[in-house]
């Protein structure tokens, strides 16, 4: 098992390029952040979803790991209302949520409106429950245009630990930065 402090949780930068229709993913790690992703428990990934042949711009896949040594319960809902997403450009202005994102709950309270439809995941040491999110329907993206993308976390999740003291962390966040994508005319 490796210990929840020295797992590494990496930015993630991403270009797209096009060119006569082809598209081709680059991603690059760099230093991590202060690991909020993390609760000793379950580990956050979230890493953009690439195929060739397309830009996947708003795309991303979420993995919810189990890094204990004993089974964990998580409950959810959906991608969508399980997690918070916030989007920034790259001047740190909001980028305004479309018209099905404006229905989206807003906050923690809204979330708690919602059923989780009891749909829960068992998830044994090492394994991770995964989620595909397209956020180009929930946000106003422009591939040209670059990003700051947090991904949060706390609804569905363990509250306490496998002897029942109370976690230190109950929301899991990570969050990336999305390159605008270069697009050569020819």
């Amino acid at each position: 098992m490796i210990a929840p402090r020295t797992v590494a949780v990496a930015t993630l930068f991403i270009v797209a390029c096009c060119c006569k229709g082809q598209t081709r993913g680059v991603v690059s790690q760099v230093a991590p952040p202060a690991d909020e992703s993390s609760n000793g428990i379950l580990q956050l990934v979230v890493e953009p979803e690439l195929k060739t042949g397309q830009p996947m711009v708003g795309r991303f896949i979420i993995r919810l790991k189990n890094i204990s040594d004993h089974n964990v319960v998580i409950w959810g809902a959906t991608p969508l209302v399980d997690f918070s997403f916030e989007v920034v450009d790259s001047s740190g202005a909001a980028v305004p949520p479309t018209e099905r994102g404006k229905r989206l709950p807003a906050s923690d309270e809204e979330r708690k409106r919602y059923p989780f439809g009891g749909k829960s995941s068992d998830l044994a040491p090492g394994e991770e429950h995964v989620s595909k999110v397209d956020l180009t329907g929930i946000f106003q993206l422009r591939p040209e245009a670059g990003y700051s993308i947090t991904v949060r976390r706390s609804r569905g999740l363990p509250k306490v630990d496998h002897d029942g003291k109370p976690l230190a962390r109950t929301e899991l966040k990570q969050s990336l930065q999305v390159a605008p994508a270069v697009v050569k005319q020819q």
